[in-house]
């Protein structure tokens, strides 16, 4: 499959070591909730990042990227600038919902941890523009607080929606904060037994 050629409309930090991406592409690119694309200045050296939007009209898409390692590809990822060209190829599948998930009487449980929120944070949207009534837990897990880039959105979110309940897991314990230290799947075995 031959790459695609993506422009960046959008690049702006979300913390520290996290960047926002927003890209789009005079090609139709068509893709589902929950899914991945490969990426990256030339065609032998893509690398995987999650799509952080449900499908849009125009085709766009937002990526939410986190610098965990110094190389010389992340350096340059995070310095690009809009108008910026980039390479991409998939839709990949990763995570999707059932077709019918919200005809179903069941609750949907959602866990993200960093920047996994992503894919997380696609479907939460696709579910949200679906008009889904379902329970909706969503779970994001991350070291500190600081780490919570979108936490604002996600209040008003669940302030919006009253079948959506939004949960942060820290897994360190910070000054600032009561929120009990544990990993984000212990949590959601103790709300979920």
């Amino acid at each position: 499959m031959s790459p695609i050629i993506f422009k960046v409309q959008q690049a702006s930090s979300l913390t520290e070591d996290t960047i926002l991406l927003c890209l789009s592409s005079s090609t139709p690119f068509l893709h589902q909730a929950g899914d991945y694309i490969m990426l990256g200045f030339v065609e032998d050296d893509l690398k995987p990042f999650s799509i952080a939007s449900a499908p849009k009209e125009d085709g766009s898409i937002e990526l939410h990227i986190r610098n965990r390692e110094d190389t010389e590809f992340m350096q340059r990822l995070f310095t690009v600038t809009t108008g910026d060209e980039l390479l991409v190829t998939g839709p990949n599948k990763q995570y999707q919902l059932d077709e019918d998930i919200c005809q179903l009487e069941q609750d949907i449980i959602l866990i993200g941890g960093g920047t996994g929120f992503a894919p997380m944070k696609a479907l939460l949207d696709e579910l949200l523009n679906n008009l889904c009534t379902n329970n909706i837990d969503f779970y994001w897990g991350v070291s500190h607080q600081a780490d919570l880039y979108l936490r604002e959105d996600m209040l008003k979110l669940a302030q919006l929606h009253g079948n959506l309940k939004y949960h942060e897991v820290l897994s360190s314990n910070d000054s600032n904060n009561s929120i009990t230290a544990k990993n984000v799947h212990e949590q959601v075995l103790i709300d979920h037994p």
